[in-house]
């Protein structure tokens, strides 16, 4: 009877290594974060800890942020293009009426 090997037994990849160390390093953050007498290395192990819990925050490109003015005129800009080129459909409603100055009466007060 021949014997069967047994199949080998996988090498630790650095992950792997890296896992069974990982609670006993967090929790040396923790202490760094809560005993140490340096405000610069406990503001980095608290962020540490953060970026572990929920991630780190994404890269923001300056060219995204734009003023305010700048924003709105582009807004108005576009929408008055569209408006220009605007086909509504009316199926099955009614056509709303066009203010005329008319039909406003300027005796009556609010």
């Amino acid at each position: 009877m021949r014997k069967t090997k047994r199949p080998s037994r996988p090498k630790p990849t650095l992950q792997s290594m890296a896992m069974e160390h990982a609670v006993a390093a967090f929790q040396a953050i923790v202490q760094i974060a809560e005993n140490s007498l340096d405000d610069s290395v406990r503001l980095k192990a608290s962020q540490a800890i953060v970026d572990r819990a929920y991630g780190r925050p994404p890269q923001l490109d300056p060219k995204d942020f734009v003023k305010k003015e700048d924003r709105l005129a582009a807004i108005i800009a576009h929408a008055m293009d569209a408006g220009s080129r605007l086909q509504v459909s009316y199926k099955g409603r009614r056509k709303p009426r066009p203010i005329i100055d008319d039909d406003i009466d300027e005796d009556v007060e609010p």
